[in-house]
């Protein structure tokens, strides 16, 4: 009776074992079809993704995986799936499902003189190209971008907004500057440095001078 609990008791054990375990299964890809790109073609698709026909593929393994990971390291897709669509013996039929990242249409800059907001739209369009990918990633950057640009010419980094929106299946990206003076360092507390050597070094920087 103790040696039969004991064997109930181990296949219990075993049991989430059984459930959870996942085989390893080594196929030969036999095709790669590749659906969603309109701009991209079908065949540079595959070629990005590292994936190709005659391959040994293990399901789950890291082949697909890594496929996914170069085509959004491109930044051309908003979204990549690779999903088994067929197995026959040891043989695998994938399909590569891309959503291409919209793309950037027209670039306006606002808010300020005629003369400077042309001068902007020069600096954004050389940043933000027509027709590139425009991606979170993208936006994040010229954010970036735009508030150093602003601090380095002696602005408030914040001193503007980014707008988006949808125009002819693309992005229209608008960017509103707001009118302000440069910022001027007036004033600076020394400490430790004498009256007449903090004299020399505001009068080097152009403080006060």
């Amino acid at each position: 009776m103790h040696h039969l609990n004991a064997v109930v008791l181990s296949a219990l054990l075993l049991l989430p074992l059984c459930l959870f375990s996942q085989d390893v299964l080594t196929y030969e890809l036999a095709g790669l079809e590749v659906i969603g790109c309109e701009r991209t073609s079908a065949s540079v698709v595959r070629q990005m993704s590292g994936l190709r026909v005659g391959d040994k593929v293990q399901v789950p393994g890291p082949q697909i995986a890594q496929g996914i990971k170069r085509l959004l390291n491109q930044q051309l897709f908003a979204s990549v799936e690779i999903v088994e669509t067929n197995t026959k013996a040891d043989l695998i039929w994938l399909t590569i499902q891309v959503a291409e990242a919209p793309i950037l249409k027209s670039v306006s800059a606002s808010g300020l003189s005629k003369a400077k907001n042309r001068e902007w739209k020069n600096w954004l369009d050389t940043y933000a190209p027509l027709q590139s990918a425009w991606l979170p990633a993208q936006q994040a950057q010229l954010h970036y971008a735009i508030a150093t640009e602003l601090q380095n010419r002696g602005y408030a980094a914040d001193a503007f907004q980014m707008q988006t929106k949808p125009e002819d299946r693309g992005i229209a990206l608008s960017v509103n500057f707001e009118k302000q003076r440069k910022q001027k360092l007036k004033q600076i507390h020394w400490r430790g440095v004498s009256v007449s050597r903090t004299r020399q070094i505001e009068k080097a920087m152009g403080i006060n001078a």
